[in-house]
């Protein structure tokens, strides 16, 4: 043994070896490396932990893994080899070394490994050569590699890329597969071509961050959008526009490009006065008025007299400061805000210009915020006023300040306007230089903290259930390290049911002590009932509530909070809340992002957030730290009690914006949060399930938020925070403005095969929409053999957030989406496009091997549903199936089909002579019949059906055949002939036909169905039915039943009838028409409504509030979806 471990680690170490009849042995090394099998660099790819230890590969193969059974390079498979001899796994060496000095003298092949791995190996070397990899990045982005022990290279090359995995932030496989999709064939990833061919032909990689690519899909502005701008501009009217344009020098530079913008813009109407900044130099004004005298529409302001101001009265005047360049629709994009939204001052995004023409950093910006504006001037230097005479003084200020560089009188004039009348557009409308420095407010426009005397009593509550060493600490915290006067404060304690003496204890030191009141609400953990009765025995005029789980960082905590809570129109008020690590645990929530909420700026650091993170308006915040006065927690009704664990917070936020108030987050850290200590984390079945069915119930409440946050903007994503949203959720006003606009619908289905019934409803549907002048795009994955959508555009699309980047781009304004996984769309999109969900109903779950799977999908599905504008159910069955109650039945009809007729009596005849069953009683089934939906479709008692007969009524005994129609393999088909049905798999439309023509009564078994077509068919066909009695097939007028006598008897019954020559066929038939037409009218009165609000704005309460406010594309093969020519020309 001691022999043995010395010879091995000299091996290792390269020595050569004496044999005992004095022939030297070549040491493992030298062995290794003379065999030529050995590939480092292949070596190193293929074992990551090698690669991250830093360790000679071939030290580390020889030491270690040719024993552990690792493969020397791409020419040797060690494990096949293995397999391949037995003798190895007693020799005592590895693999390649038991081949290099027994297997290859015994005539042995060193085994290969297959192509495809072979080709897989060379992917990874690309992959890791071109420096696009980035291994903590990928192992960050997606959270099922965290696990070290995955070698991530090897999972990009492997599934990752296929899966449309992004390798690290600077390559995204979506924009580069949209960029090219004309070139990238159906199997190829969109790595794998740039790799591969794309870089060799000079096609450009994209970042996920990249604002220019962003910009040239989503904000380009082609033939079609002017002509519908210029429609809606001259039919509504739009009355002109004032530009007044203070140039400093750098505008002066570059008064070419900005006087191009303004002739560029597609609103013809209007007229440009520039005015020098105050250092401005006499030669750059000399320039840009001579450039200007050629310029038609644009003058310089020789002097600023009470002429000019008098000549801005009644206007709709376009302050700009500074070197901006207005985007084509600009012009358009303002005064159609003002005019749509009733506003007197709109301001929009904006980005940044260089010389190159490169567009960066965007300035994405929420509904109107004045705490945000206090805390810095966001708008920037762009916005529209509507002037009025007494806005004289205010013009003279503005255009001051702006000579200055400052705007003081800006941001007064803003802070000062009525909310309502201060409006936001979603799109970038003018770009600043990259040089351009941001106009400077030279004075604090923060508000005072409150002077009110004696300062306002507050009371924190504050539940517990047992956990006395968390309460202790955020108790003695708060009376440690509070500046507020103690006596203007209380501590208002909820017991949760404690049951341990420490409780006991505790609580027992607190009774009777001033500033404490402890109240009992024993039972089940329910967060806002808990609250609400804490809230309820309290004596404050403020609220804070509060988790047990804190302690407090900065003193003057409570007067900051308070602050906040006395501005009349502030609902509720949360803080920036740090983990132990002062890293971030909450900093204000977005709503919408992963299709709920979700904190800002988690584990960061707080000091590297400090400069950019202010405190300002957002949609909510957390419940672990809420302040609220308490009228307006009597207002909104406290905590909804329906919520007992998550989301109430949300929602209680979320009331307080429907009323009209602004809820602020203050971006000073004022305590820590131990997060989740005191009630555990959401990990078991129970409380997920609960968890799931809390967020459906907080969505449907408020859809519409869910949809467009205020306070977030839409142009930034719903799966990352702040990063670029693909798509952005806003709508193009100009779509639905003009008469010349022609509606555009999408259809989404997973399948548009012939043999399935959904594409079917589709070709009704579409047809009837071509028909009514909409314009209708059929989206999917490609099948083989497909409906025709005659009139119709195809697209081929396989996964939601591909086809919701397709529907935005295509400027689609309604969504029809028909089965999963497009119903997942709703968790990309915003107010517009109006999205319906058909539902054609799901089966249960558990009448498949894939239960899971099915499981999952069928809850998604409703989690998706709560956004969906509204929701039809085939059926009535469906309908009822449904725990949705916003759901409407939009019948089916079969008047499409073929129906019986006089002219299938000699069809009939020959096909029963063919098959030679005319003297047969003809059983007819239609169904898919693989082995996985045998179960549900009911073949079982199909068969059963088949073979009672035979034996129950001697009349009828060897008179009827069974026949089965449907999709299957082979060996489906081989089954079902060896049951004893007569089986036509795969046919024609036109076999089918003659199948139903040739029966004489149709039999269906199926456990479960949202619609039977094959019943629809069978009646229109004018043969009777026999079916299961399920809900969808009660809506027909045939024999439902699960019992088989009953079957049997009215099979007999109507074979009976047949043989006596009076059976009669009578086609059922119910029209298209109508359903139709229903959702023609339904899709007009949505998009009015639609049309009618602003986009980018909060909803509207009353008159006295103001306004307010995966996978997937991992599988998705972007094989033809005509994004290519958004691309080209692209800088």
């Amino acid at each position: 043994m001691i022999y043995r471990l010395i010879n091995g680690l000299s091996d290792a170490a390269g020595f050569s070896q004496r044999t005992g009849r004095g022939v030297f042995r070549l040491s493992l090394e030298t062995l290794i490396v003379q065999s030529g099998l050995f590939d480092a660099n292949w070596y190193i790819l293929d074992n990551h932990d090698v690669r991250d230890s830093g360790m000679n590969p071939l030290h580390h193969f020889c030491a270690f893994g040719d024993r552990e059974g690792r493969s020397p390079g791409p020419a040797f498979n060690s494990a096949a080899y293995a397999e391949a001899w037995a003798d190895v796994a007693s020799s005592n060496m590895g693999m390649l070394e038991h081949y290099l000095r027994i297997g290859r003298d015994l005539g042995r092949q060193a085994p290969e490994f297959s192509r495809d791995f072979l080709q897989q190996c060379d992917f990874r070397e690309k992959i890791h050569a071109s420096g696009l990899f980035d291994v903590q990045w990928y192992r960050d982005h997606n959270p099922d590699l965290r696990d070290p022990s995955i070698d991530v290279l090897t999972h990009v090359a492997s599934f990752g890329a296929k899966e449309g995995r992004d390798p690290g932030p600077k390559f995204s496989s979506l924009l580069y597969s949209l960029a090219y999709s004309e070139d990238i064939a159906v199997n190829e990833s969109a790595l794998w071509h740039y790799l591969y061919k794309g870089r060799d032909n000079g096609f450009k990689p994209f970042a996920k961050s990249d604002y220019g690519a962003w910009a040239h899909i989503f904000d380009r502005i082609d033939a079609e959008d002017r002509d519908l701008m210029c429609a809606s501009a001259a039919e509504r009217g739009f009355p002109g526009i004032e530009i007044v344009h203070v140039f400093d020098a750098l505008a002066c530079r570059r008064a070419s490009e900005i006087f191009e913008s303004f002739q560029n813009q597609v609103l013809g109407r209007w007229n440009a006065r520039i005015i020098f900044a105050d250092d401005v130099s006499a030669a750059d004004r000399a320039a840009v008025v001579a450039r200007a005298a050629n310029e038609a529409g644009i003058s310089v302001v020789a002097d600023l007299d009470e002429g000019f101001w008098r000549s801005l009265n009644g206007k709709h005047v376009l302050y700009i400061h500074g070197c901006v360049r207005l985007e084509p629709h600009a012009a358009y994009m303002f005064i159609e805000r003002v005019l749509t939204a009733s506003a007197d001052i709109v301001y929009s995004d904006h980005d940044r210009w260089n010389d190159e023409g490169k567009r960066s950093a965007p300035r994405f910006k929420p509904v109107f915020s004045p705490e945000l504006l206090r805390n810095g001037f966001y708008v920037g230097p762009c916005l529209l006023m509507r002037m009025t005479p007494e806005k004289s003084n205010l013009a003279k200020g503005v255009i001051e300040d702006l000579r200055l560089g400052g705007c003081d009188r800006l941001s007064d004039a803003l802070l000062a306007a009525p909310h309502r009348s201060v409006a936001h557009i979603p799109f970038v409308s003018f770009s600043l230089f990259d040089q351009s420095p941001d106009l400077v407010r030279r004075r604090s426009s923060a508000p005072p903290l409150a002077a009110a005397t004696p300062q306002p009593r507050v009371s924190i509550v504050i539940a517990t259930r047992d956990r006395i060493e968390l309460m202790r600490s955020c108790v003695d915290s708060i009376e440690q390290n509070t500046s507020y006067p103690r006596d203007r404060f209380e501590i208002v304690i909820v017991d949760n049911g404690s049951v341990s003496e420490e409780a006991r204890a505790y609580f027992t030191g607190l009774r009777g002590r001033a500033g404490y009141k402890l109240v009992n609400d024993p039972g089940d953990f329910n967060f806002s009932r808990i609250y609400n009765r804490g809230a309820r025995e309290s004596g404050g005029d403020i609220l804070i509530l509060l988790n047990n789980d804190m302690t407090v960082i900065e003193p003057r905590w409570i007067d900051l909070i308070v602050a906040q809570c006395l501005q009349a129109d502030v609902g509720a008020v949360g803080a920036k809340l740090l983990y132990p690590d002062d890293t971030i645990q909450h900093a204000g929530c977005n709503i919408g992002v992963a299709g709920l909420a979700a904190h800002r700026l988690v584990g960061k650091k707080a000091e590297a957030v400090e400069a950019s993170d202010v405190t300002r308006e957002l949609a909510a915040i957390t419940g672990a730290c809420l302040g609220v006065r308490r009228d307006v927690f009597e207002l909104v009704g406290g905590l909804d009690e329906t919520l007992r664990v998550a989301f109430n917070d949300t929602k209680f936020c979320l009331s307080c914006l429907e009323q009209g108030f602004r809820n602020i987050y203050i971006a000073k850290p004022l305590l820590y949060h131990f997060e989740s200590k005191s009630r555990g984390l959401d990990d078991t079945k129970k409380k997920l399930d609960l968890q799931y069915r809390e967020s459906l119930y907080t969505r449907r409440q408020f859809p519409s938020y869910f949809k467009n946050d205020p306070y977030y903007s839409p142009n930034l994503s719903v799966e990352r925070i702040d990063e670029l949203a693909l798509p952005p959720r806003r709508k193009r006003p100009w779509r639905s403005a003009s008469k010349n606009f022609r509606p555009r619908i999408m259809f989404l289905c997973s399948t548009l095969a012939v043999g399935h019934g959904v594409p079917l409803i589709i070709q009704m549907q579409a047809r009837g929409l071509v028909k009514e002048g909409f314009d209708v795009i059929v989206a999917g994955p490609s099948s083989e053999k497909e409906f025709a959508f005659d009139g119709c555009r195809r697209i081929f699309v396989a996964a939601p957030l591909t086809a919701a980047i397709i529907a935005v781009r295509e400027n689609v304004d309604c969504i029809i989406v028909h089965s999963p996984p497009f119903y997942s769309i709703t968790r990309y999109l915003g107010a517009c496009p109006i999205v319906y969900f058909s539902d054609a109903g799901e089966p249960n779950p558990e009448l498949f091997p894939d239960r899971e799977h099915r499981e999952y999908v069928n809850r998604e599905k409703r989690f998706c549903a709560t956004a969906a504008d509204r929701i039809f159910a085939i059926s009535q069955a469906i309908k009822d199936e449904s725990l949705d109650k916003n759901v409407s039945v939009m019948p089916l009809g079969n008047s499409h089909m073929a129906n019986w007729s006089d002219a299938l009596i000699a069809p009939r005849k020959a096909m029963r002579e063919k098959f030679g069953w005319e003297d047969k009683y003809v059983v007819f089934n239609v169904c898919r019949f693989h082995a996985g939906e045998r179960n549900y479709k009911g073949i079982d008692k199909y068969v059963e059906l088949m073979e009672e007969l035979s034996v129950s009524d001697s009349r009828a005994r060897g008179k009827a055949v069974f026949v089965l129609a449907g999709k299957a393999h082979p060996d489906d088909v081989a089954e079902m002939k060896s049951l004893g049905l007569t089986v036509f798999p795969n046919v024609s439309e036109e076999l089918l036909l003659e199948l139903y023509a040739a029966s004489d009564l149709y039999a269906n078994f199926s456990k479960w169905e949202g619609y039977n077509l094959g019943i629809a068919q069978a009646l229109a066909m004018g043969l009777p039915v026999i079916a299961s009695d399920i809900p969808a097939h009660r809506e027909f007028p045939i024999n439902t039943t699960d019992s088989m006598r009953v079957a049997i008897e009215k099979l007999t019954e109507a074979y009976l009838s047949f043989a006596e020559g009076k059976s009669q066929r009578r086609p059922v038939i119910y029209d298209w028409e109508a359903p139709v037409s229903e959702l023609v009218q339904i899709i007009r009165a949505d998009m009015n409504v639609v049309s009618e609000q602003p986009a980018g704005q909060p909803p509207k309460n009353s008159e006295a509030m103001r306004d307010k406010l995966d996978e997937d594309v991992k599988r998705d093969r972007p094989e033809r979806w005509g994004l290519a020519r958004f691309f080209r020309g692209m800088p």
